[in-house]
């Protein structure tokens, strides 16, 4: 099988110091694969999602060179990029707020979305926005659609963008730190909701994440960075069971200890 991304050498620098933000960093990703990509803030882990989306800041700059299905996005113009969007690349972001024009309720804005990729008619698009809404809300699509962004909880907004992104099916969908925000419960909720994408679409997935313990639960393949360097790079249980960077070791201890202390917050009550 023929790999869906690959990243060879990219850094990440302000060109006008050269610090590198993200040092040289090579991985391949196939079709239908999750991928993890792990670290702490400041790893440079979300400067990936956005270096391959087209979407970093105006005041960094990306050198090497990034592959999506052979095709060379590096050389991309904005608008050959954009072009890949929702259909080919998505994205789900932290805040779901900043996802979301704040005047336009959610039907409207998915409807929209929906017309523009596949030219629908206002029917069509009505009818696929709430198919797909009714797969994640319960009894509540309708009332989704009438909302405003601002009426809607983190929780229902990033269900919302995981809906576009079941209509949409995109080859590829980045989801950085999309539970971050999020109680227990709509952790677990969100990170099912995905696993239905990268089943029933065959979706290749990014989950970008400091939590190790959602990163057991949904990875295929983990990526450990630190100072945006590569660290680690292999298959779930081999990184995880048999680490062989003393700094994956550290945050599969931190994890480990914050849970027991968890457990022991819990039951003593």
């Amino acid at each position: 099988m023929n790999n869906l991304l690959t990243l060879n050498q990219v850094s990440i620098y302000d060109p006008h110091s050269e610090k590198k933000r993200v040092d040289n960093l090579s991985f391949s990703l196939k079709q239908g694969r999750t991928l993890a990509i792990v670290g702490e803030s400041g790893s440079g882990k979300s400067l990936i999602s956005k270096a391959i989306i087209g979407l970093l800041p105006s005041t960094l700059a990306l050198s090497g060179e990034i592959f999506f299905d052979e095709k060379p996005l590096h050389l991309y113009s904005e608008q050959q990029r954009r072009a890949l969007l929702g259909t080919s690349l998505g994205m789900i972001v932290q805040n779901g707020m900043s996802a979301f024009d704040p005047l336009i309720k959610i039907g409207k804005q998915v409807s929209q979305t929906l017309i523009y990729h596949f030219s629908y008619t206002k029917l069509q698009a009505f009818n696929a926005t709430k198919q797909a809404l009714d797969e994640v809300f319960e009894h509540q699509s309708l009332m989704i659609m009438q909302a405003f962004p601002h009426q809607l909880s983190g929780g229902q907004l990033q269900r919302v963008m995981i809906a576009m992104a079941l209509a949409l099916s995109p080859r590829l969908l980045i989801a950085d730190e999309p539970t971050t925000a999020l109680d227990a419960p709509l952790r677990r909720e969100i990170l099912q909701l995905l696993q239905r994408i990268t089943i029933s679409k065959n979706t290749t997935l990014i989950f970008i994440s400091h939590d190790l313990g959602l990163v057991s639960q949904i990875a295929d393949d983990i990526l450990v960075m630190k100072e945006g360097k590569l660290i680690e790079f292999g298959d779930k249980n081999s990184v995880l069971d048999t680490p062989k960077q003393a700094y994956t070791r550290y945050l599969i201890e931190a994890r480990a200890k914050l849970s027991q202390r968890f457990a022991q917050v819990l039951y003593a009550r």
